[in-house]
């Protein structure tokens, strides 16, 4: 699992944006 001072660097915001925005994409 991913813990809250993870989430917080920037380096995981992205990944997480970017993954987000990935599934986002593929599901519409």
């Amino acid at each position: 699992m991913i813990t809250t001072s993870n989430l917080d660097s920037p380096p995981a915001k992205s990944a997480m944006l970017t993954h987000n925005q990935a599934h986002h994409s593929f599901t519409t």
